[in-house]
């Protein structure tokens, strides 16, 4: 066996990915093996985990945009049957690694025992990976069959397969969102959302797989389009700066809102072997500590208010009074009940909804939002209406109903958009959302740990200030909380499990971006030149 230096790195940098995300360096030793490995299993394995390397918070998002190079170039050395199994290895390593905290969730908020855990981890991966099979197995037949329009054609696919997996994936993980922290080339999503980025992302991929491959078969190199992807590149660059700077002027000239920005430091675990009373009156202790006429607007995250009607009476009345003694509105997460009557066996049965309130500097509700997208297995057990029994099997998850409306909650001159927790990753759900002057995004990552997921979290919502125009304050029971400006600058974030009590600033503009006004046409368009591509290509004479 030959000791390409693809394999060695390989195999270093998977055993290091592996002891970062398992509780011990032994379990890295494993990868180890991979130094020994086939070429093609090395450089896919070096993929995921170069993919893995460019979410937060340890990661960089420049190992994004080589990350497909080497499963690309390890898929040209193998047939079709090995093309499948080395895709499927790679979007079910990618997903594991990003997603390794689902298993912590899991085991410490169900009764679900950890090897059964671990194996639901392994399922998970393996079915939320399989977006990634479709689109690396298209990538070489496309280069056969349609020459060097391959290299459009290709990302083309992949922003429409990710925007069909914002639809049905239970946690879509946006790719172009991995470059949130980079001020200038964030600001495209302003004009075709995040699927942008992605593109580009794609695009340089495969210019830079293009180049190794012409190396390794002896033909010209494509000096044009790598000319052609540096331009691009340059491009959207100088329109990051201009933009940048015109935002950066209106900012300038915009009102100032002073937010309470609050978080607790108290886990999950902590939180659930109390009673939630506890948990509401150090938020209600801390808004206390928020001086009368020093803030515009007060957040308490999801879950932080009363969830049943009980807490409501006992506790509605101090929230109402904060507010009016304070003369600041208050939106905080909470609960909703109502009783309904069952059309067919006329029983009555609480119903309940994930809610968000907002309670005006007067004391009075001035209205309510319901989450429209409760999360499957966290908020409820999907046929669990049709299948009782379902309830009784998996234990811990909640029984939230769907809302209907994506409601503006107003106040006086503010106009409240407030996605719940994961809508905020969502942007059709946003956008959905009439002419706000705030996004407030309201959640509980203490559910997942101290690491990666708040971070990962945080990273997908932080696109939506850029996209849409408005300023972003996201509120996290326990972080990561921070403000996000419509050109995607971040301030006040948080550290995880850190108590925070402090009056932030923020500037709010609205802006009017081509993506809230058109909405998805950059995946349509992709569609289309696809289908232009298949009709257009001399599909049936492979190319020499």
């Amino acid at each position: 066996m030959k000791w390409e230096p693809a394999r060695v790195l390989t195999g270093i940098a998977a055993a290091g990915l592996v002891a970062w995300v398992a509780p011990s360096w032994l379990w890295g030793l494993p990868a180890l093996a991979l130094v020994w490995a086939p070429l093609p299993l090395s450089l896919t394995v070096g993929a995921s985990t170069l993919s893995a390397l460019s979410a937060p918070p340890d990661g960089t998002p420049l190992a994004h945009w080589v990350a497909f190079v080497p499963v690309l170039y390890a898929l040209s050395l193998t047939g079709s049957r090995g093309t499948r199994w080395l895709a499927v290895l790679f979007g079910t390593l990618t997903t594991a690694f990003i997603f390794s905290w689902i298993g912590h969730t899991i085991t410490t908020f169900s009764n679900i025992p950890a090897p059964v855990a671990g194996l639901g981890v392994v399922l998970f991966s393996l079915v939320f990976g399989l977006p990634y099979l479709p689109l690396l197995m298209a990538a070489h037949p496309l280069r056969r069959r349609a020459g060097d329009a391959w290299m459009v054609l290709w990302p083309a696919a992949g922003v429409v397969i990710e925007w069909a997996t914002l639809y049905l994936v239970l946690f879509p993980y946006t790719l172009g969102a991995t470059q949130y922290r980079a001020p200038f080339l964030v600001q495209l999503v302003a004009y075709t959302g995040v699927t942008g980025l992605t593109w580009l992302l794609f695009f340089v991929n495969a210019v830079l797989t293009e180049h190794l491959l012409r190396r390794r078969e002896g033909r010209p190199l494509p000096l044009r389009w790598l000319a052609a992807a540096v331009s691009l590149i340059s491009a959207v660059v100088l329109l990051g700066v201009w933009r940048h700077g015109q935002v950066e002027e209106a900012l300038a000239a915009a009102p100032r809102l002073r937010v309470a920005q609050l978080q607790s430091d108290i886990t999950m675990e902590q939180v659930m072997r109390r009673e939630h009373r506890y948990a509401m009156a150090e938020w209600i202790s801390e808004t206390a500590r928020i001086a009368p006429d020093t803030v515009d607007l007060v957040v308490w995250p999801e879950g932080a208010g009363p969830n049943y009607p009980q807490e409501w009476e006992a506790y509605g009345p101090a929230i109402r009074k904060l507010a009016q003694v304070g003369h600041f509105p208050i939106l905080l997460g909470g609960g909703w009940w109502e009783i309904e009557t069952d059309p067919d066996t006329q029983q009555r049965r609480p119903v309940a909804w994930n809610s968000i309130f907002l309670i005006g500097a007067d004391g009075e509700q001035k209205g309510r939002y319901d989450k429209l997208y409760p999360l499957p297995f966290g908020e409820y057990i999907p046929l669990s209406r049709q299948l009782p029994w379902l309830r009784e099997l998996v234990q811990g998850p909640g029984d939230f109903r769907a809302g209907t409306e994506a409601k503006v909650l107003v106040d006086g001159d503010l106009r409240l958009a407030s996605p719940v927790c994961y809508e905020a990753i969502l942007p059709y759900v946003c956008r959905a959302f009439e002419d706000p002057t705030l996004l407030v995004n309201v959640t509980n990552d203490a559910w997942f740990g101290v690491r990666p997921a708040p971070q990962q979290h945080a990273m997908l919502a932080a696109i939506r200030a850029t996209e849409l125009g408005r300023p972003l304050v996201r509120s996290a029971y326990t972080g990561v909380s921070m403000v996000v400006e419509p050109h995607g600058r971040i301030l006040y974030e948080t550290e995880p499990f850190a108590r925070v009590n402090r009056i932030v600033e923020v500037r709010d503009a609205q802006l009017q971006t081509l993506y809230a006004r058109w909405g998805d046409w950059f995946p349509t368009l992709n569609l289309i030149v696809l289908v232009l591509g298949f009709l257009l290509s001399p599909w049936r004479r492979p190319r020499p």
